[in-house]
């Protein structure tokens, strides 16, 4: 007593000397070996260690009243800065420990301290839950902050195990928190440290052990969720076993439950698969006493809020839930995947495709099942395969019993996850492979008795959604909005019934033909009908191809449903009029009958083949077509519905009927300005994929109503891709991509066109990921996708498609260009990210030919590249610039030169051709371009290139050699000629004097030399004096030749004010130049010489 502080201080001391001497047991023991925390936890070290740090944490977090505990967390923080991570994670160790203890805590009510804890608070407690609470608050506090700056720590095993630290705080080592310490309420600042980790820490463990050690709460549970669809498939594995074990299902939203499955029951990976059907068979369905229709109820396949591609993807994951279920009940109804692709595996990191099947087949019942007891695996197999329950006969039986006195047509009828569930049941026994033909037959009719039942089925419910439809005709929306809401849920619910009902048929044995007559004879009186749903024709049409054994008989079918549908027929009188009588139809049902008929056809031409290209039965549905398509009165809607049906005719017709025929009508259509866009963009798609099927379709004809000159396809999508209307120009951007992807077309235009579209701000921000109209042609999330994978692809195809995109450096300056200088009104104008748009295309280039390379060096082959991308990149600009500098922008002429400046060429490596010509380009575009920053940007390039002799540079070197040799030829003649001039002025007199005697001489001579060899002598002579001045035939066409280029180059540097290369180094007046261009005057005067020119203008 009186020197409780002194002890107190006493026991600090020594608490910290401990940690002291064990962090510098560590340091010194191997310190070289001991840089990370692994090496650490190997070493022989990590138990001593764990066991004196255990113990300062018991000794000092278990009790107390946190004097002891706040010191040592204070020098627990100093360690946690220091440089060696082996500390670091030492500190984080200690962490976990202490936390451990803290919750440890356990009061014990009317039980008395003893006299020497009271003496020692510090050691033993206080024995007060408010006291307890408050100072292991205060030291979790503490502990929270070093954690805080831990989870961002630059070393990974630091991280992690400040994350299992963290997870510590809410949950102990038995489950016992008295003082509620755990509560997440308390530690809102580290859930929201480890969300960050779980998404955005690099390290694949971090993220699977971040998951593990976040509570699930209902703000925790979306991150949990995403992890679903983690790039790396453990951190995959780890939220769905999270999901399995700490999740309700009832918690889950809709939406949550259809994305964990969607991503879950992927194919593509058998351990996600597994894990996936274990937390729906163990997890899921036991929170619902094993009951299958419920927890297709809970995914609400059906909803009138969604769109149809999410009411889609929901049946999908439905189906899909439905069958892993069916699935884990038995192994006779095994519906797990046996196969992959080869790329899917690479993809997944497994080995072979032998290997995942493998794994896939070891999913069995007994393993899906293994976590339930023996009473709940009966359970369920007998809740899954309950025969009774889905036998469609009993279903309707239980529907009669339902509408018994009530004449509400919301009546209760079969909920539409029970016949989702039995249509099912159905297809995993037909595609069962262990399984006999017998035993599927037998299981079948214990679902679908026979035809008769299921045709009920499909009537009652036909009539039911009928009666939906006509008592919402008579309700006012105004007045009772709510009766409304609920009348649309039920026709959505009536409608997806009827499908899945319509669906059962595939399954139905129709061997005889009377089955196959009254099921036929249902269908039909279901199409002819008008009051008929829309949304059930396809399946309905689906459903009659089943019913008939041949195309043949299918068609005749459709045919006989198409004359009754579009009941019309014109009098003389130009009245329209029924076939059936004289009753007068308005427009507006013609124009209900077309669709109908349109629509029936369009679904019945999908399920026929091309076998059926010269059927007499499928050539005259044309006039059906053709009809909706020529009709003006007919209306907008059903001219687009007649081009969509007549893309899906043609293809189905020989090539010389399409071209002859239909490619007219289609590209008038496409190209008509005072056509729909609606209507142009459905022409244009069935053009394309004509062009897939059929080469001549890329050939140009003559259109009536564009021009008398004949244009193509091509030309149809570069006008198109233009067009003001986005939604056109994306529809035609798709089908362009789809084209030279399958090398039916390479245009450069097209694909500077698809670049610019690719890096258009105005796309880009209309794009949204998670919207579900991604799917339709048409969207800009849908096209950016596409594009995405289209230019890499493309330069892999071929050596064409390399070259295209070469090509498109040029175009692609000339459209960013002219929506430059575009200027609208209260708009600001888009930036366009030039050299980003380059990068991007010689990147994608220099990869497609770094494989090609590697793929031909693997095979021995060799390969040589002309010019690198880059080159191309930088040639495109210059000649760009060189032909368009009165149209470029201050601005835009800055940023390519710019982007010239940065360039960088190889000189060693590239062709020293193309490095010619571009040196040509640049020193003329040196002579074009005035702006001094340009000019300057610009000069960096031209020194890469002054050792690389450009063609101008030949040419004028080599008129520079000719002129210099003629010259020193002329200034040798000339002094020759002085010298004999000279010599012959001394002789003269001479020879004057003894002129008489050489006379006399010669005469004697004439006498003996005969008048040939005379002839030659005084020749001789006249040749040496005359030669020199005459030049050779050769010489001249090449003198003529560059003097022609030196006098267009001339041209050009004058202009500029540049003197002319001509009158560089030579003398002005010189002589011989006088003397030559003479001679050659009177040597081009000669008949030979004109041919002669002629023919080296011409080459």
């Amino acid at each position: 007593h009186g020197h409780e502080d002194e002890y107190v201080q006493q026991v600090q001391e020594t608490v910290k000397s401990i940690v002291r001497v064990t962090f510098a047991n560590v340091v010194t023991f191997r310190q070289s070996s001991l840089t990370t925390f692994n090496s650490f936890k190997t070493s022989d070290l990590y138990d001593a260690t764990y066991q004196i740090l255990d113990m300062v944490a018991s000794l000092v977090f278990a009790k107390g009243d946190g004097r002891l505990a706040s010191k040592v967390i204070e020098l627990f923080q100093s360690f946690s800065n220091v440089e060696l991570e082996c500390i670091r994670g030492i500190v984080c160790l200690f962490i976990m420990m202490a936390l451990n203890h803290l919750y440890s805590y356990k009061n014990r009510p009317g039980r008395k301290a003893k006299s020497t804890s009271a003496s020692f608070p510090f050691l033993f407690g206080m024995n007060d839950d408010g006291e307890e609470f408050a100072w292991r608050e205060e030291i979790i506090c503490a502990i929270k902050s070093i954690l805080m700056e831990m989870l961002l720590d630059k070393s990974q095993a630091v991280r992690f195990l400040s994350i299992q630290a963290a997870g510590s705080l809410f949950s102990t080592r038995d489950g016992n928190d008295s003082l509620g310490l755990s509560n997440v309420e308390l530690h809102e600042d580290i859930i929201q440290a480890l969300l960050w980790n779980l998404s955005h820490d690099p390290s694949l463990a971090n993220r699977s052990v971040a998951i593990q050690s976040l509570p699930v709460t209902i703000e925790t549970l979306p991150a949990i969720v995403s992890r679903t669809r983690d790039a790396k498939l453990k951190v995959r594995v780890d939220a769905l076993d999270v999901l399995c074990n700490k999740v309700d299902v009832k918690t889950l939203t809709r939406n949550q439950r259809i994305e964990i499955l969607r991503n879950g029951l992927s194919t593509r990976y058998p351990a996600t698969y597994q894990a996936a059907i274990k937390m729906l068979c163990c997890g899921w369905m036991k929170s619902l006493k094993f009951d299958p229709v419920k927890l297709l109820e809970l995914l609400e396949a059906t909803s009138r809020e969604e769109s149809e591609e999410s009411r889609e993807v929901y049946e999908d994951v439905s189906v899909k839930a439905a069958r892993a279920i069916i699935a884990a009940a038995s192994d006779d109804f095994q519906v797990f995947p046996t196969a992959q692709s080869a790329t899917d595996i690479k993809t997944g990191n497994h080995g072979s495709s032998a290997e995942t099947s493998r794994e896939f087949g070891m999913i069995t019942s007994e393993i899906v099942l293994a976590d339930l007891s023996a009473p709940e695996i009966r359970e369920y197999k007998a809740n899954v395969l309950n025969w009774k329950r889905f036998n469609l006969g009993n279903i309707c039986r239980d529907d009669k019993a339902d509408q018994n006195g009530c004449d509400d047509v919301l009546s209760d009828y079969i909920s539409p996850s029970l016949v989702l569930y039995a249509r099912t049941l159905c297809d995993v026994i037909a595609a069962s492979t262990v399984l006999t033909a017998d035993k599927k037959s037998s299981l079948l009719s214990d679902i679908v008795p026979d035809v008769t039942v299921l045709g009920e089925a499909i009537e009652k419910h036909i009539h039911k959604l009928n009666d939906i439809l006509m008592y919402m005709e008579d309700l006012d929306e105004e007045e009772d909005p709510g009766q409304i809401r609920v009348h649309e849920i039920e026709e959505e619910r009536e409608v997806f019934i009827c499908l899945n009902l319509l669906k059962m048929s595939k399954v139905i044995d129709m061997n005889e033909e009377g089955t196959k007559r009254y099921f036929s004879n249902i269908i039909h009186r279901m199409l002819c009908s008008p009051s008929t749903h829309a949304d059930v024709i396809e399946g309905a049409v689906l459903a009659l191809s089943q019913s008939h054994d041949n195309e043949a008989a299918f068609l005749l079918a459709i045919s006989e449903i198409i004359s009754n549908v579009i009941e019309i027929d014109v009098t003389d009188s130009g009245e329209l009029v029924a076939q059936t009588g004289s009753v007068h139809i308005n427009s507006e049902v013609r124009k209900e009958q077309y669709l109908r008929g349109i629509e029936i056809l369009s679904v019945a031409l999908e399920k026929t083949s091309r076998r059926m290209s010269s059927n007499p039965i499928l050539l005259n549905l044309s006039s059906t077509i053709l009809t909706a398509i020529t009709d003006i009165s007919l209306g907008p809607l059903v001219r687009e519905a007649g081009v969509s049906c007549l893309g899906r005719f043609v293809i189905l017709l020989e090539e010389s009927t399409i071209i002859d025929t239909y490619k007219p009508i289609l590209m008038e259509i496409a190209f008509g300005e005072e056509e729909k866009i609606e209507i142009r963009a459905q022409a244009i798609l069935a053009l394309s994929d004509l062009a897939l099927m059929f080469q001549r379709i890329m050939a140009p004809i003559t259109v009536g109503n564009v021009s008398d000159q004949e244009v193509s396809l091509s030309a149809l999508l570069v006008k198109m891709m233009s067009h003001s209307k986005k939604s056109l120009a994306l529809v035609a951007a798709e089908c362009a991509a789809k084209l030279h992807f399958t090398g039916k077309m390479h245009d450069g235009r097209i694909v500077a066109m698809l670049l610019v579209m690719y890096f258009d701000k105005s796309f880009a921000e209309s794009t949204n990921v998670e919207d579900n109209s991604a799917k339709d042609v048409g969207s800009p999330t849908r096209l950016l996708q596409l594009l995405t994978v289209f230019f890499p692809a493309y330069s892999l195809s071929c050596d064409i498609a390399r070259e295209t995109l070469k090509f498109s450096f040029k175009p692609l300056l000339s459209i960013v260009n002219e929506r430059t200088n575009v200027k609208v009104k209260g708009r600001k104008n888009i930036t366009w990210p030039i050299a980003k748009i380059i990068e991007y295309a010689c990147e994608t280039l220099e990869h497609g030919y770094d494989t090609v390379m590697k793929n031909g060096h693997e095979k021995g082959e060799s390969f040589v590249k002309d010019e690198s991308p880059i080159l191309a990149a930088v040639m495109g600009i210059c000649n760009f610039i060189n032909e368009e500098i009165e149209d470029i922008s201050t601005t835009f002429l800055r940023a390519l030169c710019k982007i010239l400046s940065k360039s960088y060429i190889d000189v060693e490596s590239e062709n020293m051709k193309s490095l010619g010509l571009l040196k040509q380009a640049l020193e003329e575009m040196a002579m074009n371009v005035t702006d001094e920053t340009a000019i300057n940007y610009a000069e960096t390039l031209l020194g890469i290139l002054d050792d690389v002799r450009s063609d101008a540079d030949v040419d004028e070197e080599s008129a520079m050699t000719d002129t210099e040799s003629v010259v020193e030829q002329e200034t040798r003649d000339n002094a020759v000629d002085e010298e004999e001039s000279a010599l012959a002025d001394d002789k003269s007199a001479v020879a004057e004097g003894t002129r008489e005697e050489d006379l006399e001489k010669e005469s004697i001579e004439a006498d003996t030399i005969s008048p040939e060899d005379y002839s030659k002598k005084s020749g001789l002579r006249s040749r040496r004096s005359n030669g020199s001045s005459i030049p050779t035939f050769a010489s001249l066409g090449a003198q003529d030749k560059n003097q022609r280029r030196r006098s267009s180059r001339s041209s050009r540097q004058s202009q500029n004010g540049i003197p002319s290369f001509a009158t560089i180094g030579t003398p002005e007046g010189n002589c011989s130049e006088q003397n030559r261009k003479s001679d050659q005057e009177s040597f081009c005067s000669d008949d030979s010489s004109s041919s002669y020119f002629s023919d080296d203008s011409d080459f």
